[in-house]
């Protein structure tokens, strides 16, 4: 492994943004996150950036990049949430947030509107599909008989 960083070097690795307040990271990279090498490892960047500042990400929680920029190492732009919080947070990709109502028609908007991670579920055709599978469920036995 290269060179094994110190905070001051990892630091002195990251530029401001002037426009948006991220922090980039300008050592090496992969799928636009930044990796560097700590403590004989391999780790990304923005967790250690959050790790030098604010210690450890306690056990159960996830780490949230509140930017949503990749390559962003900003202590303020970085956060410990519950997985719950975290799955609520993600956004919905782009192609399924135009679509005003799900593939049978019923409109995404209010109590028929169910989010799960990122995507969109249509309550009443999941009421629906509830019902179809209780139903089938009860046929079963008479078949067997």
């Amino acid at each position: 492994m290269g060179r094994q960083n110190t905070p001051e070097t990892f630091w002195a690795t990251v530029g401001p943004e002037p426009m948006s307040g991220c922090w980039l990271w300008e050592g090496a990279r992969s799928d636009g996150y930044g990796l560097s090498a700590y403590r004989g490892k391999s780790v990304w960047a923005h967790r250690l950036a959050y790790d030098l500042t604010n210690g450890p990400i306690p056990p159960g929680l996830y780490f949230e990049q509140l930017c949503r920029f990749r390559s962003c190492v900003n202590p303020d732009h970085l956060a410990a949430v519950t997985p719950r919080e975290h799955h609520r947070r993600r956004p919905v990709p782009p192609h399924n947030r135009r679509k005003p109502s799900c593939p049978r028609g019923h409109p995404y908007t209010g109590d028929n509107l169910y989010r799960w991670r990122t995507y969109r579920y249509c309550r009443q055709c999941k009421r629906e599909a509830m019902r179809r599978s209780r139903l089938a469920l009860k046929r079963v036995p008479e078949a067997l008989a």
